[in-house]
């Protein structure tokens, strides 16, 4: 260990530093001031610094002797590095006095891998599938996404998607207008819908793989008509939202009567079958003409010698000379219902509405993507009426597939609908938020996880109508897990109507909603500039957000890089970003 100096060395070697500091590069005083530090540190390694206790003092430190190197002995040793401090757990209610300042310090590893925890660096996984059904965190399969555009909401959709479709839950893109998730159904062998003007069409009178499963059951006759019912009720529901969207209020009463007499008079007296489906335009044509039944559902009697079995085609002729006042009063009850159909099956609406399906879901794809990327962003209305008609269709197939595997003639399956760009819907008008909050009440019943996604709570408190507002706000609060990116400041105070954060939770996602400083270079030839602050960093808040949430970032995979399913920006690819300044 060494020799100590002794207390006139000490001295001699003090006075000699004192004196030759002031002496500019004086090899004495360095060398004085060495010899002076090695003599501290032996006596402080064998406890003779001053004020220390001595083993004379505290007898157990004969037992364990101190080198340069700590003390011998059991657990003796240098510490190289410091040790973990003790974490403690618990919830808000028993650690009142940290929740300020919490956050959530780790996540079950139930799910769909999506990143790492932003605190503590382990996985995040999440679906909420297994949250509901193997880690029972969460009591209905239902997600809210809520972010600014631009910060990778989509991105983080995607990994979901492919967790589902991985754990062979048919992924439903119903309406996907960007397109965000056409390139990964086309990777994996999914089937892709083109809806838009000359790509294709969608006839809201198909009862699709409604139609399928009925002509695949057999047995019980009852069960059969219950199901043909059915089909038919989602035909008038489909129909009668359409006009209701067109008109912007609903659709009078008798009118919806109309609707169902004339679509079960049209496959049960004019040859139409499931394999063979009318059309928007042989419903109008039929209403137009009349029908003894048609007559009844106006409450008028209808004109004498109207035979109900003649063909639509014989039928429109015999219209035409139908005189009387029956006649008069049955066209001017069925004058709003016939221009609201002639809307539907002419112009921009007929392109897309009036004609037979171009494609059949096929539900034993991997993933289904229907894109309407092609309908202008101008043509909102068309574009909410398109959505809606999918939206029927395609949970018609879901429940369809769940009739088959009841019945034995197919697997039993869970399924997982994504509904994006949730601003557009809202902004369409009253008719779809109906429709979107019979989803978010139902799902679970029809093993289906809904995934919502928009940018903003305000979407939802723009609507005109106080009721059309408290069921969007339903949409939000039926949410069981929220997963909020990176939003303003004037976004917090109206998402803590419906999800409870902390300080420091809108400290997160607001700060990664701030730009950094505008400064720097372009990105050379290339090279990518720079991501913001916030992109890919989300909080997963579970039910009201009485607890802490899961801060969390998103991370790629190679497999998921390569095949560039995230690459959002692909107009963008050509430009020179070193060029663009010049």
């Amino acid at each position: 260990m060494g020799e100590l100096l002794s207390l006139e060395a000490i001295e001699e070697l003090e006075w000699t530093a004192e004196t030759a500091k002031f002496r500019p590069v004086n090899p004495r005083w360095w060398k004085a001031q060495t010899k002076l530090k090695i003599d501290r540190k032996r006596r402080e390694n064998r406890g003779e610094v001053l004020g220390m206790p001595s083993e004379r003092d505290e007898p157990w430190r004969q037992a364990l002797k101190l080198s340069e190197k700590g003390y011998t002995g059991p657990a003796g040793g240098r510490q190289s590095s410091a040790g973990l401090f003790p974490e403690a757990r618990g919830t808000t209610a028993q650690v009142p006095g940290l929740y300020p300042w919490s956050v959530g310090a780790g996540a079950p590893i139930v799910g769909t891998p999506l990143g790492m925890h932003l605190e503590t660096g382990s996985p995040v996984c999440y679906d909420a599938t297994n949250w509901m059904t193997r880690g029972g965190f969460i009591t209905a399969p239902v997600t809210m996404v809520l972010a600014l555009n631009g910060y990778g909401k989509s991105t983080l959709v995607r990994k979901m998607v492919l967790g589902s479709i991985a754990q062979k839950r048919t992924t439903l893109m119903l309406g996907d207008a960007k397109p965000d998730y056409r390139v990964l159904t086309e990777e994996v062998g999914g089937q892709v819908v083109e809806l838009g003007f000359g790509h294709g069409r969608l006839n809201v009178l198909d009862p699709g793989a409604m139609g399928q499963v009925l002509t695949r059951l057999s047995g019980d006759p009852d069960y059969q008509r219950a199901i043909a019912s059915d089909v038919r009720g989602r035909q008038v529901t489909t129909v009668a939202g359409l006009i209701e969207l067109l008109r912007g209020r609903a659709i009078d009463d008798f009118e919806v009567t109309l609707l169902a007499t004339g679509i079960e008079l049209l496959y049960s007296d004019y040859g139409f079958t499931y394999d063979n489906p009318p059309i928007l335009e042989d419903l109008h044509a039929l209403i137009i003409a009349g029908h003894p039944d048609l007559y009844a559902d106006a409450g008028l009697d209808a004109p004498e010698g109207l035979t109900p079995s003649l063909s639509l085609t014989d039928r429109d002729r015999e219209a035409e000379r139908a005189q009387g006042e029956d006649r008069r009063l049955y066209e001017e009850a069925i004058r709003p219902l016939r221009r609201s159909l002639n809307s539907l099956i002419r112009g921009e609406l007929g392109a897309v509405f009036n004609g037979q399906s171009s494609v059949r879901l096929d539900l034993d794809a991997p993933a289904i993507c229907v894109d309407v990327s092609l309908i202008p962003q101008s043509e909102q209305k068309l574009r909410a009426a398109v959505l809606m008609a999918c939206w029927a269709d395609g949970m018609a197939a879901v429940e369809g597939a769940h009739i088959l595997a009841d019945a034995g003639l197919a697997p039993k399956r869970t399924f997982h609908v994504v509904l994006d760009e949730l601003w557009q819907v809202l902004g369409a008008g009253e008719a779809l938020v109906d429709r979107v909050n019979s989803l978010t009440r139902l799902n679970r019943g029809i093993g289906t996880e809904l995934t919502l996604c928009t940018h903003s709570y305000k979407d939802a408190l723009s609507l005109s109508s106080s009721s059309a507002r408290e069921k969007a706000r339903g949409f939000f609060e039926r949410a069981r897990v929220k997963i909020i990116g990176p939003i303003p400041s004037g976004e917090v105070a109206l998402l803590r109507d419906v999800v409870e954060l902390s300080e420091r939770e809108i400290a997160m996602v607001t700060g990664w909603a701030t730009p950094e400083a505008l400064t720097g270079e372009a990105a050379r030839p290339g090279e990518k500039p720079p991501a913001p602050p916030g992109m890919g960093k989300f909080l997963l808040k579970v039910g009201e957000g009485s607890g802490p949430g899961i801060p969390l970032q998103t991370v790629l995979t190679d497999a998921e890089v390569r095949s560039k399913i995230h690459e959002t920006n692909a107009r963008y690819s050509h430009v020179n970003l070193a060029g663009a300044n010049s």
